[in-house]
């Protein structure tokens, strides 16, 4: 199956978000499937910012990256970018046609994956990593209008999708309060258990 993966978070920039789809496209990948994440473009100073090395991330051959054009914004990371959308990202997918969609989040890709699910009659699903409520505290607007608004447009962008997940249940109850009403499914982001797995008994008893 090809799977393709829209998201305006994604390495060079760090974060959950980033963390969770690399480590959800190489699990995939290693089970036979071809993955190909459309995201922003990134500058050599984005890197830099990031003390990254300024090339192209390898999560092996299965796996194919795609950058759009984008625009650098501030943020507290100091290294995101935006796209804006044009709504003929689609072309782009018919020469490597995919399966299903996979929007992680809703700003410019996730636009552009609405879109292209839309022209291409493809499936879509959805997962929405961000509990809204809380992130407008981070926010400098007002935090009940600020809430209200992001979580119509959330709820809105999220009934476009055939089947939505989320990492827990009070990011679905926030939307639904909002008019949020497709099937949806609590998924806990993915672990690299190679690098976080239950240490030996002996290890254990020394601490």
């Amino acid at each position: 199956m090809r799977v393709a993966v829209f998201s305006d978070n994604f390495y060079h920039e760090l974060g959950g978000i980033q963390d969770s789809l690399s480590t959800f496209g190489r699990h995939f990948a290693a089970r036979g499937h071809d993955i190909d994440f459309y995201v922003p473009s990134a500058s050599a100073a984005d890197y830099r910012i990031a003390r990254l090395p300024s090339q192209e991330l390898d999560l092996g051959e299965r796996i194919r990256i795609f950058r759009f054009f984008s625009l650098h914004y501030p943020s507290p990371t100091h290294q995101s970018r935006a796209v804006i959308p044009t709504f003929l990202g689609w072309r782009a997918l018919r020469r490597r046609m995919p399966d299903i969609l996979h929007t992680h989040t809703f700003f410019g890709m996730g636009l552009e994956a609405l879109a292209a699910a839309r022209l291409l009659k493809l499936p879509l699903v959805g997962t929405n990593h961000w509990a809204i409520s809380e992130f407008s505290h981070y926010m400098p607007f007002p935090q009940d209008f600020f809430s209200r608004l992001s979580l119509g447009y959330v709820s809105w962008y999220y009934n476009h999708c055939d089947l939505v997940s989320a990492p827990s249940e009070s990011v679905f109850a926030e939307m639904r309060d909002r008019g949020f009403t497709r099937p949806a499914r609590v998924i806990s982001n993915p672990i690299d258990t190679a690098i976080f797995k239950p240490l030996p008994l002996l290890k254990k008893r020394e601490l």
